[in-house]
């Protein structure tokens, strides 16, 4: 994928890529990529589709920036049905007020778009409103290891997973 590289976890699996798609062999623990091009500047969103191929953890683990640092959106995390937002004042996914669960089966396809505002932002899985955070005030962070994922990336732990139609673009408010 141009303007996207492997991410060096230590461990990580392969990543074949073939018409668009994107496998990541599960790692030991984790696989993914980092954008090596243009950065987005805020407000901006994203829109990507994922699946989990095979695994019980994070499928979807996309870092990216915010006014005030760096969130992870984790998606079927903590066995299989944890998402939320990576860390809000030192909390993750699975312990803060962005926390909700919703198990994703292997081959069950989720289109995920994310608005990124200056003080906030906006979740949609497969096109329902699932998360709103403000971010004014509150301490943003990656755990430490979705740190090699900074500043944009995309990661799956010790579970395979696809990625396709990945896209970031500035965000026009009324879009």
């Amino acid at each position: 994928m141009l303007g996207w590289q492997a991410t060096p976890f230590g461990g990580q699996g392969e990543l074949e890529f073939s018409q668009d798609t994107l496998l990541l062999h599960a790692g030991y623990p984790m696989t993914g990529i980092t954008r090596t091009g243009s950065l987005p500047q805020i407000p901006f969103e994203m829109e990507l589709v994922c699946r989990r191929k095979l695994g019980n953890d994070f499928f979807c683990g996309l870092t990216f920036p915010v006014q005030q640092g760096h969130l992870s959106l984790i998606l079927g995390g903590w066995g299989g049905a944890t998402c939320g937002l990576s860390n809000l004042d030192e909390e993750d996914a699975s312990r803060n007020e962005s926390t909700f669960y919703l198990w994703t089966p292997p081959e069950q396809t989720m289109h995920v778009r994310l608005v990124v505002e200056a003080e906030g932002l906006r979740v949609w899985l497969d096109g329902e409103l699932r998360l709103t955070q403000n971010l004014k005030g509150v301490r943003c962070e990656v755990r430490p290891e979705m740190l090699p994922c900074l500043p944009l990336g995309f990661a799956c732990f010790s579970t395979r997973a696809e990625l396709d139609h990945m896209r970031v673009r500035p965000f026009v408010q009324g879009s």
